[in-house]
């Protein structure tokens, strides 16, 4: 589990070059609103 945390927070490498690295845009910070209200009729 401890390599795990490690490279979760290690910096940016070049092992993945930047064209096949497709998870990149998708961390970091999203701003979002969450509704859990039911729908209509149930």
């Amino acid at each position: 589990m401890d390599n795990f945390c490690e490279a979760l927070l290690s910096s940016k490498t070049d092992r993945i070059p930047d064209g096949y690295d497709w998870f990149a845009p998708l961390i970091g910070d999203w701003e979002c609103d969450y509704y859990d209200e039911p729908e209509k009729g149930l």
